[in-house]
């Protein structure tokens, strides 16, 4: 059964506080790639490979973001479960 592991979410907007829900986006760790990557093998660097690759997708959607001429605000959260 796949389950979700790490949520990253970045949300923007133009007033704080208030999310703009077009600019909101998801990029999910789940359980098949967490664990699938050799965490129990071993090779714990192919499961850190695999989040940092994801985070970095979510790290540059969040920098495309900052446009002050656009949005006020960016935001990034990790949601680990």
């Amino acid at each position: 059964m796949t389950t979700t592991r790490i949520i990253i979410e970045v949300t923007a907007g133009l007033i704080p506080g208030e999310v703009m829900a077009k600019h909101t986006k998801q990029f999910i760790i789940t359980s098949d790639v967490y664990y699938a990557q050799g965490a129990y093998e071993n090779k714990p660097d192919e499961a850190l490979l695999e989040m940092l690759k994801t985070y970095g997708f979510a790290q540059e959607y969040a920098r495309n973001l900052m446009n002050p001429q656009v949005l006020n605000w960016v935001n990034m959260n990790w949601i680990y479960l």
